[in-house]
């Protein structure tokens, strides 16, 4: 929804209002691009120097501003090229072992740490695991979280798989045992719970209220994140709190990926004051700091991220 050249359009700048009063905890943008040479979609968002200045503190104004920023490291991105043994082929210190492949995430982590407030809230979204074979897996994405925890991330959303494979959109394959709890890749936060304390946020087939306290009660997800829903019903965040909203009919793939991207907006699990989705799943957690009430994130693309994972690995650094 922005420009043909990159800058926030009258209709984002409306859609991001309307999404800031739906009653959601927590916002995060659809995909700006930093590099307008290396587009996610048609109509990206791009920041790569001081030209959309006036309509960027438009955009920000319609959301109260921006609270922190979110690295996207899955989906066959570049940074989720790079952590892929499958992709990254490279044999310098940013390839090889997985030290190495996930070195670039880390260091971007660090710059993002170094050129922001301490309050400046840094979230990464990673892929559980690539579902190709001989790719990104469970294991190497627990690892991967557990490095990026100890980098001092305050937020992480895990979530699934590449353009090549179809758990991007229709989550990760379930048994039916699982199937019934809605949450695409609740069965890999429920193990990077055990083994993590930063917050974790879980996004993906959520489809009734039901669903997410069902998610919050297994104790694996502090944060139920909604995308697609909101495009059916964009006050469903409000209607939760109020225990009014209905359960949306929606199968995988209904809404246009598009329209997935442009907004996913975060529902927090505690504290009361904030939402009625109150749960204290991880009670080791309640000394922590919370998020701010009603922030907005903006998530960011570094340059040459492309939907072609076998370009960037080698042609990067």
């Amino acid at each position: 929804m922005a420009s043909r050249h990159g800058a926030p359009s009258r209709q984002l700048i409306e859609a991001y209002r309307q999404f800031a009063a739906c009653g959601a905890g927590l916002s995060v943008s659809g995909n700006v691009m930093i590099d307008g040479s290396a587009l996610e979609a048609h109509r990206n968002v791009v920041i790569e120097d001081d030209g959309f200045l006036p309509e960027l503190r438009k955009w920000v104004a319609a959301t109260a501003g921006f609270h922190g920023v979110q690295l996207h490291a899955a989906h066959g991105y570049l940074l989720n090229q790079f952590l892929s043994p499958l992709v990254n082929r490279r044999d310098d210190q940013l390839g090889g072992s997985l030290e190495n492949r996930m070195r670039l995430l880390l260091e971007v982590v660090r710059a993002v740490h170094a050129a922001t407030p301490t309050s400046f809230l840094v979230a990464v979204k990673l892929n559980s695991a690539d579902f190709q074979r001989g790719g990104f897996d469970a294991d190497d994405a627990l690892r991967v979280a557990i490095a990026l925890e100890a980098e001092g991330v305050h937020l992480l959303e895990i979530s699934g798989g590449t353009h090549e494979s179809v758990a991007v959109v229709d989550g990760a394959p379930k048994r039916a045992s699982t199937a019934a709890r809605e949450a695409y890749f609740l069965e890999f936060a429920e193990r990077f719970a055990r083994e993590l304390t930063v917050p974790i946020i879980l996004t993906g087939g959520f489809r009734s209220r039901d669903g997410m306290l069902g998610a919050l009660r297994s104790g694996a997800v502090d944060i139920i994140g909604m995308a697609r829903p909101l495009a059916q019903e964009p006050d469903l965040p409000r209607l939760l709190m109020a225990r009014t909203a209905p359960s949306l009919r929606m199968r995988p793939g209904s809404a246009s990926h598009g329209t997935e991207s442009c907004s996913t907006s975060m529902v927090s699990s505690r504290p009361a004051s904030r939402t009625a989705l109150t749960i204290s799943p991880r009670p080791w957690l309640q000394s922590r700091t919370w998020l701010w009430p009603n922030s907005t994130v903006v998530s960011t693309y570094v340059p040459g991220a492309s939907k072609c994972p076998g370009s960037a690995c080698s042609k990067y650094g």
